[in-house]
């Protein structure tokens, strides 16, 4: 620890802050487990319930390809 000449207390090593980079991971996981969610969801209907959206198993394969951060 170290003071300086205004007498504001200065440490003389600077301690990293982890809190930005812990709320980043938490959000990450957070997507990621909600992509597996709605790839566990889509994989269980139907061609005809797929048909119900507008689309086939080709398409919702290409979405969900894409990694969890674009989501």
């Amino acid at each position: 620890m170290s003071t300086t000449t205004s007498g504001l207390h200065v440490p003389a090593f600077p301690v990293p802050s982890f809190h930005g980079a812990r709320a980043l991971l938490h959000i990450w996981m957070e997507r990621a487990r909600k992509r597996q969610q709605d790839r566990d969801a889509m994989a269980l209907l139907s061609d005809r319930e797929l048909q119900d959206f507008s689309a086939d198993r080709w398409t919702i394969g290409q979405e969900l390809r894409k990694p969890f951060w674009r989501g």
